[in-house]
């Protein structure tokens, strides 16, 4: 259980767990310093097989295999404490469907759900980049996008390398496929106001996919605002788990 949760030990008790999807091409250590941020939650970064403290380990493209393993881990981990599920990006959608197989496989209820630069899971979109491409395209995407440093473009090698780990993220998510799932708590829907790829247009479908509400709110930066923003941005969150706990 522990390989979905490298970075935690339970040292501190917490009677809420904050677990964290990243986006595509990046590791559970993307939430590495969100860690150290004052919340009075238990902060579990999720690290995929294959990826980060992982990366011994096959890669696994089947998006509902994973799904199902890591939401068996969550239940095991959290047991009768409250959950708070959290994805960027491609983390948006397993954070999405891991709170419905939380919901329907153990009963458990999910306290919040919060997706951040991920248009919603019903909203037929199709991404500027495909893996069919290939992977050489990639760098274009990359550079479309933002939030890669301009040194691993200038070194062939690390670029290389880099499109290589993050070309098998971005055939994970194209492996995703919406189930008309909905989910009974209450979604928070995060996006970037420079963002072309989640817009408030794209967002507002995540509406449509809880019988409880959802709340849209945009802020500054593109597709990577999370982590630009920094411990501005996790005190969003933090608000969310003081709202939710009265």
């Amino acid at each position: 259980m522990m390989k979905w949760f490298p970075f935690n030990k339970k040292k501190e008790y917490s009677d809420t767990c904050l677990f964290l999807f990243h986006h595509a091409g990046g590791s559970a250590a993307v939430y590495r310093k969100w860690m150290s941020y004052h919340s009075q939650m238990e902060i579990i970064p999720v690290e995929l097989p294959g990826n980060g403290c992982r990366s011994n380990e096959e890669y696994n493209y089947d998006f509902d295999n994973i799904t199902e393993q890591v939401t068996t881990a969550i239940y095991r981990y959290a047991n009768s404490r409250k959950v708070i599920l959290y994805g960027h990006s491609m983390g948006a959608a397993l954070a999405f469907l891991t709170c419905s197989q939380l919901e329907k496989r153990y009963q458990k209820e999910v306290s919040a759900l919060i997706v951040a630069g991920r248009h919603a899971a019903n909203y037929e979109y199709h991404d500027a980049y495909h893996t069919s491409m290939g992977i050489d395209r990639m760098a274009d995407e990359l550079l479309r996008i933002g939030g890669t440093p301009k040194e691993v473009f200038e070194d062939k090698d690390i670029l290389a390398f880099m499109l290589q780990r993050i070309w098998k993220d971005y055939k994970l998510n194209e492996a995703f496929q919406y189930h008309d799932e909905k989910v009974q708590t209450s979604i928070f829907a995060h996006y970037g106001k420079a963002d072309q790829d989640a817009t408030r247009e794209m967002m507002q479908g995540w509406k449509q996919l809880t019988s409880r509400d959802c709340t849209l709110k945009a802020f500054p930066g593109g597709h990577f605002f999370p982590l630009e923003n920094g411990e501005g941005y996790f005190k969003e969150i933090v608000k969310i788990k003081t709202l939710i706990g009265k």
